[in-house]
């Protein structure tokens, strides 16, 4: 039985930041300081509340997504290079599948941000309004300025959605209202056009350097997969290729080497070292630590 003692505290973005790149939605659920307001499988609104500063943070999007700014500054910069720097009430969209960096710096105020995210559901019903096979296909970042019906919806959303019991109908509609209200604002089609490239896959990327970068940080196979812009099927297989063994076995190896490591040459704690090395829970961290090695990593810690 797992015993609250044995729950390690939720990383903040930024320390989960250190080493990880940060997978959203997926990563956002496990932050201590992003709420989930309203949320159904890939569907989501988030609340993000940071005190701490952001500094060149990488994230993945692993789902199209809309950003509204409701205090703080923020810089986005795109893989081409591209900046875009957000002020109160600007909005912004991420297309799915690509890779992005932030900057917070905490002297501009605490940053508020909602992050909104849409499953393939939505996203269909809102472009079936729209006569879809009219509508040619992109994939880029785009930003809009702020605008009263922003500010008006998502004022709305903050004071409401603690009252809405996680409905999954009203977080539909809500979803499909902020489209619209969007689409609205978008004379240039920026929006539907984006989506309709939502389904679009991101690129392949070489799977041994991937994998030397990520090795002892907390990602899942899942969440190295969708960076390595393969399937869960399809990365196992092309792994198994270089690697001769499973995703999930190799990093549990190079990750409790690792912390054999940190426990050995380090005066980190049992407790920060299953941290930075992915498992959120202490118990089972010590159970895979000595099915390895056959000591507890206190043991090893004491004998140096």
């Amino acid at each position: 039985m797992t015993t609250t003692k044995n729950k390690l505290k939720k990383p903040s973005v930024s320390e989960y930041s250190e080493n990880n790149v940060l997978i959203v939605p997926e990563s956002l659920y496990h932050m201590s300081d992003v709420t989930a307001l309203l949320h159904d499988a890939d569907s989501v609104i988030f609340y993000k509340d940071l005190t701490e500063e952001l500094i060149d943070i990488e994230f993945h999007t692993n789902a199209p997504c809309i950003v509204y700014l409701k205090s703080g500054q923020e810089s986005i910069t795109s893989a081409e290079n591209q900046a875009f720097h957000l002020k109160p009430k600007d909005l912004i969209f991420f297309p799915r599948g690509i890779n992005l960096h932030s900057d917070y710096r905490s002297q501009n105020g605490r940053l508020n941000a909602f992050l909104i995210f849409f499953n393939q559901e939505v996203i269909n019903e809102f472009l079936a309004q729209k006569n879809p096979s009219q509508l040619t296909q992109n994939s880029e970042v785009f930003q809009l300025d702020s605008n009263n019906l922003f500010d008006l919806f998502f004022e709305s959303l903050l004071e409401s959605a603690p009252l809405l019991n996680n409905s999954k109908t009203v977080l539909k509609y809500k979803l499909l209202e902020l489209l619209n209200l969007i689409d609205l604002q978008d004379p240039s089609g920026q929006l539907r056009s984006n989506l309709i490239g939502a389904t679009t896959a991101s690129s392949k990327r070489n799977i041994v350097r991937l994998m030397n970068q990520h090795a002892y940080g907390r990602l899942s196979v899942s969440d190295l997969a969708t960076l390595s812009g393969r399937s869960i099927a399809t990365f196992n297989r092309d792994f198994k290729k270089h690697y001769q063994t499973s995703p999930k076995q190799w990093l549990i190896e190079k990750r409790l080497a690792f912390a054999h490591t940190l426990l050995v040459d380090t005066s980190q704690s049992v407790t920060e070292v299953a941290a930075q090395i992915g498992y959120d829970n202490l118990s089972h961290f010590i159970k895979a630590f000595k099915n390895r090695y056959q000591l507890t990593p206190i043991e090893i810690k004491n004998q140096n």
